[in-house]
């Protein structure tokens, strides 16, 4: 299975294999630049991305997979390693990197727990999206819209009788 793949902001290839190779690099005319192991614990969600953000000047990539939530420079050098189980992460204007299962958490790019939002949760929530605010968007229970503030605290909810699927925020912070 293999996660992601995205093109990072240095226009090379990334991507999370769950065996062989693991978490690789590719540049654009198809050499591997670097590759770091990746052990296979359990199925992961194909569909998820690879996702970037800042740490200071530098930029690193993300992956939530094989229960924990990774963060790796650019360069292949492993930064954090969390165990949790989730969904694709997000990464917010200012760096915070945001991920989903029963709770939302926020970590920093070294990967230090920064703040976790319960609100009414009993069940599982979708990936998180973030806006250009740094609100943070996901969906609990299927039915219920959250915002949360880039503090950890509530912006508002939204609960509707429809089932609900991964919010999205567009480019314009006008509509999720």
């Amino acid at each position: 299975i293999f996660l992601g793949p995205n093109v990072g902001p240095d226009a090379n290839l990334c991507g999370v294999a769950t065996q062989g190779m693991g978490v690789l690099s590719l540049a654009p005319d198809g050499n591997v630049r670097w590759t770091d192991t990746e052990l296979y614990s359990r199925l992961i969600v194909n569909y998820q991305e690879v996702v970037f953000g800042p740490n200071g000047n530098d930029r690193q990539l993300y992956f939530l997979a094989n229960n924990h939530l990774r963060g790796l420079r650019l360069d292949g050098s492993s930064v954090f390693s969390i165990t949790t189980s989730g969904n694709q992460p997000a990464v917010g204007p200012d760096g915070t990197v945001y991920a989903t299962y029963a709770a939302l958490g926020a970590y920093t790019p070294s990967g230090t727990v920064k703040w976790s939002f319960l609100g009414v949760i009993n069940n599982t929530a979708t990936a998180p999206d973030v806006g250009t605010d740094g609100v943070v968007y996901f969906v609990h229970n299927l039915s219920t819209l959250y915002a949360v503030n880039p503090n950890g605290t509530e912006h508002w909810r939204v609960v509707v009788t429809d089932i609900l699927q991964d919010p999205i925020v567009d480019p314009l912070n006008v509509m999720v």
